[in-house]
């Protein structure tokens, strides 16, 4: 399950929506969710909106990178 954290903890200059993490990263809306509900970013709510710290949106571009995830979008191509 995602973890939600109190805005207190993070430089409000430092936080970015979903839609942005995801033109960050090279993926969707729906894949920042994802790694929103699983664990892999941080959910920061304030009020309704939902927002994720910058650095951890910049560190998971830079793992993605050294696992050859750099902008790769659309479906896996077939094996054979």
């Amino acid at each position: 399950m995602g973890r939600d954290i109190e805005i207190e903890k993070f430089d409000p200059d430092r936080l970015v929506s979903i839609k942005m993490a995801a033109r960050i990263l090279g993926v969707t809306k729906q894949t920042v969710r994802t790694y929103l509900l699983e664990g892999y970013l941080t959910r920061i709510k304030v009020d309704a909106a939902v927002l994720i710290d910058l650095d951890e949106v910049e560190l998971m571009k830079e793992a993605r990178a050294l696992m050859g995830k750099e902008g790769v979008k659309g479906r896996p191509s077939k094996w054979y």
